[in-house]
């Protein structure tokens, strides 16, 4: 007992003397956070740190913000309220009127029924400039229609077909109403896939972007994606032909054409006077207005006149320049505005100038659809319809509805068993063959045949392991002399087996044969991005290639995470992708990957019908890396992988 008193002042006097090195974020780590120290410890050099804090003034306002941080974490719940309403009201008298968002109303009114001011709030969320704050609002929305709550959807959508926001935006800064229908769009063909009879009532609504004058081109074809699957879903729910007839109003009257360098299509061009011209943003130019330009054949100068025009009618007084821009400080001062992606236009914060530009580029193309024909975007290009290929990337979602959240799926820990075994000094390089075989080894009736995934786990250190599996098909006879090759290399990442048709790694000569069967996708445009709730995956991933789809009788589901055979009476293939990131602690878990696993039956399928044996690759990285240190820095050499091959 003694000691635990002298323990217990020693701790509060190094609080009081020294408590910077509880109070700041990184000495904290070392101290406050440290491991050896139990909760009571803790809690004692809290309340020293804070009964010195007190009698002297915290030197910055990073001396206040790491003092609440820790001086939370002893606070009772009456304390907290009494903290939290005390800010408040500093906050009230402090903060200038033109800081964040700027004005309100001055009377704000919302509505008094909750689930009108629920649907309010969702639909000024579908506007935000952030992205992902437009994500939250559809994933609120799925929730909704989980919940069969159709007074929520009901009321989000008479709101959204009056395009009201008063008391959800300030009163000095622009809605994105056309980015909030766009979203909104997104959900409900989500929405219709699982509960049509929600959102069927409200055909009319879906139908007035098809049919409208001043159509828009992705609004268009988001309504007819609604409509499709809503005509699917529900019996009689068009008349006879009007869903072709909506599907023409989104494609072109005319024959493709193949693309033109040289000649440009004719129309006449008015000059652009100087209360004409829109500032357009440089990177926007080169991944929007260019892209319109091929499509279409036509000169710079009348794609930008025409763009133009269709900025004036939503905003006439805006003309791009960035000192103009509504939420200047939001993007300066706070350095948020993110153009990372700029190859499929969806930069995670869009500023006025790029709604503006992005949706008169809409507006625009969908005059220039029915008045002129689709060119292909370069000589030999092969793809098939030029401007559906140009209109998937702008949709941020996949054709039948399904939205990337969608394909996320658990966590397979199995693939990490190495997180629960004691410390290892060596464990960098200390690795068995049955390790190597958990990799693979999903259960007894299935192995994964392709796949990467990440784990990173920090404790004293940051322990991170990286592992690759690839798979092709090898003629038996000559499946030893291939090993034996794959063994050979110093370095196994100075090789990897082939994907499916692929000439540069595919081996054909006599009897020496080795064969890609699975296919990797590395799309210009991916589905969901920005959408926190479908983290990090990519989509879509792995596939199986053509020939190998029809000899062995294949089919894929509608969102092609599996593939069945035997007439769809057995799985064969299933795709996974997961994705974890804890980002709200510096020590942080991070989780990522994606494998294609299948079943041991279907193995001995593939190679019953191919007459080859199935060669397996696992490649392994650990990695041992300190904290606070960047340990990728100059000079920094890779570790060569661990690697193991199985046939």
């Amino acid at each position: 007992p003694s000691f635990n008193d002298a323990w217990r002042r020693m701790l509060s006097n190094y609080a009081r003397l020294h408590p910077r090195s509880i109070i700041q974020w990184f000495p904290e780590r070392r101290v406050w956070h440290s491991e050896e120290l139990q909760d009571q410890e803790k809690t004692l050099l809290t309340k020293g740190a804070i009964e010195q804090a007190e009698q002297a003034a915290l030197e910055s306002d990073h001396d206040y913000f790491d003092f609440i941080c820790v001086a939370a974490t002893v606070l009772s719940a009456d304390e907290a309220k009494s903290a939290l309403l005390f800010s408040i009201e500093r906050m009230e008298l402090q903060i200038e009127e033109s800081f964040g968002d700027g004005e309100w109303d001055i009377q704000p009114s919302p509505p008094t029924n909750s689930i009108d001011n629920a649907a309010c709030f969702i639909w000024a969320s579908l506007g935000s400039v952030d992205v992902e704050i437009r994500w939250d609002a559809i994933h609120a929305l799925m929730h909704a229609s989980d919940l069969d709550n159709i007074e929520l959807l009901d009321s989000v959508l008479r709101i959204a077909q009056s395009e009201s926001t008063a008391n959800y935006i300030p009163i000095n800064l622009p809605f994105y109403v056309y980015s909030a229908q766009q979203f909104l769009l997104i959900a409900l063909a989500r929405i219709a896939l699982e509960k049509p009879q929600l959102i069927s009532k409200h055909k009319d609504y879906f139908i007035s972007f098809i049919e409208h004058k001043h159509a828009h081109a992705l609004l268009q074809r988001l309504a007819l994606r609604v409509i499709e699957i809503l005509d699917v879903q529900i019996p009689d729910f068009l008349e006879k032909g009007k869903l072709e007839s909506f599907r023409c109003c989104c494609r072109s009257p005319f024959p493709i054409l193949p693309a033109n360098n040289s000649t440009k299509q004719a129309e006449e061009l008015v000059a652009v006077t100087d209360d004409d011209e829109f500032y357009f943003d440089i990177d926007f130019r080169k991944y929007g207005l260019e892209d319109l330009e091929r499509l279409f054949s036509m000169p710079k100068e009348v794609i930008e006149k025409r763009v133009t025009d269709e900025i004036r009618l939503i905003d006439p007084s805006h003309t791009g320049s960035y000192s103009e821009e509504p939420r200047y400080d939001f993007f300066n001062a706070y350095k948020r505005r993110d153009y990372s992606r700029l190859s499929s236009l969806s930069p995670k914060l869009e500023n006025y100038s790029f709604y503006l530009s992005f949706h008169g580029m809409l507006f625009t193309s969908a005059v220039l659809l029915k008045k002129y024909p689709v060119y292909q975007r370069w000589l030999n290009d092969e793809t098939e319809d030029p401007w559906e290929n140009w209109m998937v990337g702008l949709e941020r979602a996949q054709r039948s509805g399904y939205i990337a959240s969608d394909f996320r799926t658990k966590i397979p820990y199995d693939v990490m068993l190495w997180v629960t075994s004691d410390e290892d000094n060596d464990w960098e390089n200390n690795m068995d063959s049955n390790e190597f075989l958990k990799a693979i080894r999903v259960n007894e009736n299935e192995i994964c045949v392709n796949g990467f995934w990440r784990y990173r786990l920090e404790k004293n250190s940051i322990y991170q392991e990286e592992v690759y599996v690839r798979s092709a098909l090898v003629e038996k006879e000559t499946c030893e002399s291939l090993v034996g090759a794959l063994l050979s290399f110093e370095n196994p990442d100075d090789y990897r087996l082939p994907d499916y048709d692929e000439s540069t790694h595919e081996f054909i000569s006599g009897m020496f044969q080795l064969h890609g069967w699975i296919y990797h996708e590395y799309p210009e445009h991916e589905i969901g991005e920005h959408d926190l709730w479908a983290g990090t995956i990519s989509y879509p991933s792995n596939g199986v290639g053509a020939k190998y789809m029809q000899l062995l009788g294949l089919e894929k589901d509608c969102i092609g995470s599996t593939w069945t055979y035997n007439n769809g009476k057995e799985i064969a293939l299933q795709n996974q992708s997961w994705a974890e990131t804890d980002c709200l602690s510096r020590e942080s878990e991070v989780i990522t990957g994606e494998r294609l696993i299948a079943s041991v039956d279907f193995l001995r399928y593939l190679c019953e019908k191919t007459g080859m044996n199935l060669v397996i690759t696992t490649h392994v990285t650990r990695e041992k890396l300190e904290r606070y240190v960047n340990n990728y820095s100059r000079g920094y050499q890779p570790r060569i992988p661990l690697h193991k091959v199985l046939v």
